[in-house]
């Protein structure tokens, strides 16, 4: 069985449930009902049915949540140490020592403290743990992260400058230098602040009306969007897939600015 529509002249197409046959070799269909007067989504249950699927009132129901993470601020400091080759610069071989050294660093940019603090902040239920999920790091305990490259941590404030530099627009950090150089009488007059960030800091807005943060409030806005692992619960067997939360304006520009895609 199946269901087809059947164009009818000036009418809306007629919706039909029907079977199809062979008699003498060729093949015919029979009409066994008509379903134009039911609704369009009764209507496409009944083709779901049809063609082997499942029909169920609760889409909730039916999808089990393995595991979310609060997840933007990660993906933006994470992705933008990628794309500057902090990676690589660790060590070329990816390595266990290498995942947990970035962790370090990541974490010390999202959120500075100890490194005990630091490894419960990686744990399953903890606030970093998409961190542990994106570098596949295991569990993580304070006397692994001891043992790492604590000179490391100096890089923090040459971390936090070039990501500002590309977050600048959304933050109050003059993203004019140019600008802001040409308002000086002489070489030895004050610095200046360009005609735009003097703007941004009196109206509190981007040129586009978009609210201006703070490096870390920042972190805090892209640290809503949130990524949730699902499986259906109807095909246990089926391979889990992962979801995003939609992303606000200030969201989305934010990632634009750092040349990633969430």
């Amino acid at each position: 069985m199946y269901i087809e529509a059947v164009p009818n002249r000036s009418s809306p197409p007629a919706v039909l449930l029907r079977e199809s046959y062979r008699e003498g070799g060729k093949v015919k269909k029979h009409t066994l009902a008509n379903l134009s007067k039911l609704p369009p989504e009764i209507v496409e249950g009944l083709r779901a049915l049809l063609r082997g699927g499942v029909v169920i009132e609760d889409l909730a129901a039916a999808v089990e949540v393995l595991d979310s993470w609060l997840w933007g601020h990660v993906r933006a400091v994470l992705g933008t140490a990628r794309k500057i080759g902090l990676e690589e610069l660790l060590s070329r071989r990816a390595c266990p020592e290498r995942s947990r050294v970035l962790a370090m660093i990541v974490a010390r940019v999202l959120d500075p403290a100890s490194k005990l603090a630091t490894a419960r902040s990686l744990g399953e239920e903890a606030h970093l743990a998409a961190l542990r999920a994106e570098l596949g790091l295991g569990s993580v305990d304070a006397d692994q992260l001891y043992a790492a490259l604590d000179w490391l941590f100096v890089e923090q404030p040459t971390i936090e400058k070039r990501l500002a530099r590309r977050l600048a627009p959304l933050l109050f950090d003059d993203e004019d230098p140019a600008g802001a150089e040409a308002l000086r009488s002489s070489v030895v007059a004050p610095a200046r602040v360009s005609t735009g960030a003097q703007k941004k800091v009196h109206t509190l807005r981007t040129a586009d009306g978009l609210p201006v943060h703070s490096f870390q409030t920042l972190l805090k806005a892209l640290s809503r969007v949130t990524k949730t692992r699902l499986r259906i619960r109807l095909a246990p067997d089926s391979e889990p897939f992962e979801k995003l939360s939609g992303l606000a304006p200030l969201q989305q520009k934010a990632f634009s600015l750092l040349g990633l895609h969430p």
